[in-house]
């Protein structure tokens, strides 16, 4: 999940820099979750979890995907 936390981040952090954006931390990992589960789930894996499963279960969702 490092890859789309710092994707988000960086995003974040150009929105802060040039539209005179919030830092949101909460908003930076929901959206790094989101991004992390889009690409497990419509990517070669093709997992059948729904997003609100995966953030519940998340170690359990990526150890299955392995």
């Amino acid at each position: 999940m490092w890859l789309p936390l710092a994707l988000k981040i960086w995003k974040h952090r150009n929105r802060n820099i040039f539209y005179n954006g919030q830092l949101d931390e909460v908003d930076i990992f929901a959206r790094a979750q989101w991004q992390t589960w889009s690409w497990v789930k419509f990517g070669r894996q093709r997992i059948r979890y729904y997003f609100p499963k995966w953030c519940m279960n998340l170690s359990v969702c990526l150890a299955k995907i392995r």
